[in-house]
């Protein structure tokens, strides 16, 4: 009998957007009981984005690492065990109700001093009764749920050893998790100090404290240091959701995460990642530096992940208006080759736009802004009713918007002067008016399919010879550009270099490999002679 209930639960009929809807309504209900139960130090209702976004992404790093832990431990389907789970995951109430009719209690992540002391409390159940953090509430719902899980797992494996592995497994993950912050702080430089001191000193010399909040917000030190709290477990939380996500889409659909990978277009992610790069390092160039810590390291791991994610977002998007046109320019891609049906690109999609989403509010107001502008420019460039890539020069110039966004992005990520007025304005018209010239050569590849949609481009409105003469001749005008606006005598050389190059390779018909690669090698020559001219 409980085989078929659970059995019952594993095919229940179940979207992505379903799942999503009943996980957010369940948590909501947790963060309501859990005000109650748990209360701030401060008194004040914990309404605010960065600790909703903390717990948020606190339980589905949770659900998502349990998942791959147990799927790969124990051989269970990755997406029955998503189901299953969200029917289970009102058990995270029992804390907050327990606790509450004990008289309540705070709630927080398990702190120690030392390794040895974490080690012990692993050892006993995450240590004694004494402390707050693991509460009564949540040792309890904690527990029933490994129980719970160990008759799930015996259901299907009907086996001692595989249950014990995969409950014990889970328990250590767990564990690990609610002793993330103590791991961060055993991660910082020796001299850091021990516990909240240490996150106190380490935060408001990371790049957290330099982005996080808008520089005119003000709080209390205690107040900004909850906030930048929230704001460091939300991005290692993020970080746990990708990777650990990465493996339940593997394990659960394997032949759409090959093709998903086929499709992400590294030329242009690459792009995109460096114009984050030369944003930051325009920002080191006037004398802003970072401390370069763990907590560092993971807010710049995040940003990556945001922008990858973004543009991935904004290729689904296109891909799925554009299917007829890749039907005949691009066949290999997820639609045209019948790897992906149309629901599951829409899931894709929204999977890629809640990480984008997750990952800029997880990295602050100024990089949410920037990844919106992002966002903005491809969707009207790609998405009815407008569908800008319509319009000649006026598509390439929204490419060259998007970029010059990721560029600032990064610049506000390590400059210390958070004004839109220390970006310098030579860069970005040159950003602008030298992609919007050069960014016309993607079209050639997509003459036949473009034509046949009627999109007007340049290679559509020209013919392929004509269009190749003059978008080499535009090409050759935007490398020229660079020593006009960063007025370097030394990058004429290979400005000039480059730009002959690229107009010589488009006649005769070179493909976008080579571009990029001209394109990527040109840019690292720049960056190398405005680098000799600061030494």
């Amino acid at each position: 009998m409980l085989e078929r209930f659970i059995t019952s639960l594993e095919e229940t009929p179940m979207s992505v957007a379903g799942w999503l809807a009943g996980f957010f309504g369940i948590i909501w209900i947790r963060f309501f009981l859990e005000a109650f139960s748990s209360p701030s130090v401060s008194g004040y209702l914990p309404s605010d984005l960065p600790t909703l976004l903390h717990y948020t992404l606190f339980f589905l790093g949770i659900i998502v690492l349990a998942v791959a832990v147990v799927s790969v431990t124990a051989r269970i389907s990755a997406v029955a065990m998503l189901r299953v789970l969200l029917f289970g995951l009102p058990l995270i109430w029992l804390a907050p109700l327990i606790d509450l009719l004990r008289g309540g209690a705070h709630m927080s992540y398990l702190s120690a001093s030392t390794p040895s002391a974490l080690l012990l409390s692993f050892g006993t159940y995450f240590g004694s009764f004494g402390g707050a953090s693991i509460t009564f509430g949540l040792r309890l719902e904690l527990g029933l749920a490994l129980v719970l899980l160990g008759a799930y797992v015996y259901t299907h494996t009907k086996r001692l050893l595989p249950t014990l592995l995969a409950v014990f497994a889970a328990y250590a993950m767990l564990f690990v998790m609610a002793s993330l912050p103590v791991l961060f702080a055993f991660a910082l430089p020796s001299g850091s100090g021990e516990g909240p001191a240490a996150w106190s000193g380490a935060l408001q010399l990371s790049l957290i404290a330099r982005d996080f909040l808008h520089p005119s917000a003000l709080y209390s030190a205690y107040r900004t240091l909850e906030l930048l709290f929230d704001a460091a477990m939300a991005q290692a939380w993020y970080l746990v959701i990708a990777a650990a996500g990465l493996v339940v889409w593997y394990r659960s659909q394997p032949g759409m995460v090959r093709a998903l990978a086929r499709n992400v277009r590294p030329e242009r992610v690459a792009h995109y990642l460096l114009a984050v790069v030369l944003g930051a390092l325009i920002a080191f160039g006037e004398g802003s530096r970072i401390a370069g810590d763990i907590f560092d390291i993971v807010t710049l791991v995040v940003a990556a992940l945001a922008v990858f994610f973004s543009y991935q977002f904004a290729i689904t998007i296109n891909d799925l208006v554009d299917e007829p046109i890749d039907a005949v320019s691009n066949r290999s891609r997820p639609l045209p080759s019948g790897a992906l049906t149309r629901a599951q690109m829409h899931d894709v999609a929204i999977v890629y736009g809640l990480a984008a989403l997750a990952g800029a509010l997880a990295l602050g107001s100024y990089a949410t802004f920037w990844l919106f502008v992002f966002g903005a420019c491809a969707y009207v460039y790609s998405a009815p009713p407008l569908r800008l890539k319509r319009i000649p020069l006026l598509a390439t110039a929204l490419s060259a918007l998007a970029t010059l966004a990721l560029m600032l992005l990064g610049f506000f990520l390590i400059s210390a002067n958070q004004a839109l007025a220390a970006f310098p304005a030579p860069i970005a018209f040159l950003v602008v008016i030298a992609i919007t010239l050069i960014a016309n050569a993607r079209d050639l590849k997509d003459i036949e399919g473009d034509r046949a949609a009627g999109i007007w481009t340049l290679p559509t409105l020209l013919g392929e010879r004509d269009a190749r003469m003059l978008i080499g001749a535009l090409s050759f005008l935007a490398t020229l550009l660079v020593p006009i606006f960063i007025p370097l005598p030394l990058l004429w050389l290979p400005s000039i270099l480059a730009g002959g190059v690229v107009w010589v390779g488009l006649v005769r018909g070179a493909g976008e490999r080579f571009l990029f690669t001209l394109y990527f090698l040109y840019l690292a020559s720049v960056v190398l002679v405005v680098a000799a001219s600061f030494a």
